[in-house]
């Protein structure tokens, strides 16, 4: 499924609405933003295999192709003063020691936004992936620890922001793997 495809469970909004994205004077906060590990890599990328096209990491971008979340997270986040919306998933590759906990894998930092058509925006900005081990747990900053698994969205205020950045300071960003990653499965897929 790619960019071009309608995703029949596609949210619809019945009202038009023009957003007015704060895209300067930024704070360093921002937001969680759940997305569908691949089993098939040990790598933090979407899943091809299930049609997904976000994050679209290709184009630096969140909810390039759908829009998914656009009431919840991707709208908001855009007019707010937030500057990153944190990407997190469950990891699903059953061999690795790191699987079925929920981990941040990485981070966009919001730069721009692109309007794919009425009530459809995509975020754009530098984005930074980091390996499962690298990860940061989500259930190190959630507010129900034992809820752990319902989180999709969540505000992430000033002091867990600088926690999460703090933690990936240290860590080497895999973007450039991860894009290599996407392009390859995308061409098995195919095949």
């Amino acid at each position: 499924m790619g960019c071009n495809t309608k995703n029949k469970l596609q949210r619809i909004f019945p009202t038009s609405i023009d957003i007015q994205p704060k895209l300067e004077n930024l704070k360093e906060k921002g937001r969680i933003k759940f997305f569908f590990h691949s089993p098939h890599s040990s790598l933090p990328i979407r899943d091809i295999h299930l049609g997904k096209t976000e994050p679209h990491i290709e184009k630096n971008a969140e909810n390039y192709c759908s829009r998914c979340y656009q009431n919840e997270t991707i709208q908001p986040f855009l007019i707010s003063d937030e500057k990153y919306l944190f990407l997190f998933t469950t990891n699903r590759d059953s061999k690795s020691p790191y699987n079925n906990y929920r981990y941040i894998v990485g981070y966009l930092e919001k730069q721009n936004y692109k309007k794919i058509e009425e009530n459809h925006y995509s975020v754009i900005g530098k984005i930074n992936l980091y390996n499962f081990k690298d990860a940061f747990p989500l259930i190190d900053i959630v507010l129900k620890k034992d809820k752990v698994r319902n989180y999709r969205v969540l505000k992430i205020d000033t002091d867990k922001t600088t926690k999460i950045l703090e933690h990936f300071k240290t860590k080497t960003n895999i973007y450039d793997s991860c894009l290599e990653e996407i392009i390859r499965l995308k061409n098995l897929v195919k095949n």
